[in-house]
């Protein structure tokens, strides 16, 4: 948390000195931000598009956003206080996207303030490390043209991916098979909210057959909800409207499987998570087992139980 803090003021630090340094000359410049996706409250990031010592009077423009199109998604613009009434204002999206507008009052000598705020979906926080990842106005016109620019940054801090694992389940035996065995698959704290979500969990056939399964805890209110056998494996999924949020820990689902005649001494079929999709693709997969350990025997020389009756 401390380091995150420090980061936070050297952002605000940043956005501090940008703005002193700006308003002593005309420039176009965005707005630096920090995206951490352990505590981002929504997937979006926004910055601004700035004007500063607008003069002389800006009543028509427009330009460019250039970013890395691989980390960020552009999503939409809105007006900015300098641009609040201007009856004209066109966005395409697009990497790069475009800003335009027109009419209305312009923009005074010397004026200083926001003239588009932008949103962005993030595409970052899937990544393994930080990103620094540059915003930038390019292709001025109209009454922008010729405007200096300067780049704002947007560094993502990637957030714990999450967990999905498979329970490893341990049975005594001794060449006989089992009657039953369920095994958990649970969510470790996702990084986002849950309304859906599937995953195939393989399993060696020859050594167990899939008998079924039961709703966890997250996934008992959910309207759509299913898993079926697809060849080797099951396939679980489901959604609904009211989703499991973010940080929430527990089981998705249970599956029963039944050892089969080969499940003997020794035996072991790996329990492992494949195809993750929707709400589970960012998540860290860890699969799991169900393992046959040989009851251990003792000697003969630890003695023997005598009956008391004849």
């Amino acid at each position: 948390m401390k380091t995150r803090f420090t980061i936070s003021i050297l952002g605000v630090g940043l956005t501090a000195l940008m703005v002193s340094t700006s308003a002593q000359a005309r420039l176009l410049w965005i707005t630096p931000a920090h995206h951490d996706c352990a505590f981002a409250t929504s997937d979006t990031v926004r910055v601004d598009l700035m004007i500063s010592n607008a003069g002389p009077a800006v009543g028509s423009g427009g330009c460019s956003i250039t970013f890395d199109g691989s980390k960020l998604e552009f999503a939409r613009a809105e007006k900015g206080n300098l641009t609040a009434d201007w009856p004209v204002f066109n966005v395409v999206a697009g990497s790069p996207a475009v800003i335009s507008g027109s009419g209305g009052t312009p923009i005074p000598l010397n004026a200083t303030g926001t003239f588009a705020r932008l949103y962005f979906v993030d595409k970052c926080c899937a990544l393994a490390s930080v990103q620094n990842i540059f915003v930038c106005p390019t292709a001025q016109t109209g009454d922008l043209a010729g405007f200096p620019t300067s780049c704002g940054i947007v560094e993502c801090v990637p957030g714990s991916p999450g967990r999905l694992s498979v329970e490893t389940i341990y049975l005594s035996c001794l060449g006989a098979t089992v009657d039953t065995v369920d095994v958990d698959v649970r969510v470790e704290s996702s990084p986002q909210a849950i309304d859906a979500a599937g995953v195939d969990i393989a399993f060696n056939a020859t050594l167990l057959a899939y008998a079924g399964y039961r709703r966890g805890d997250l996934t008992q209110a959910w309207p759509f909800f299913d898993a079926v056998l697809n060849g080797n494996a099951v396939r679980v999924g489901g959604f609904t409207s009211t989703a499991v949020p973010a940080g929430t820990s527990g089981v998705f689902v249970t599956l029963r499987f039944v050892p089969t005649v080969a499940f003997g001494n020794g035996a072991s079929s790996p329990l492992c998570t494949q195809l993750l999709v929707d709400d589970f693709a960012p998540l860290e997969a860890l699969c799991g087992a169900i393992t046959c350990i040989p009851l251990r025997t003792q000697p003969s020389s630890w003695g023997y139980v005598k009956s008391l009756y004849r």
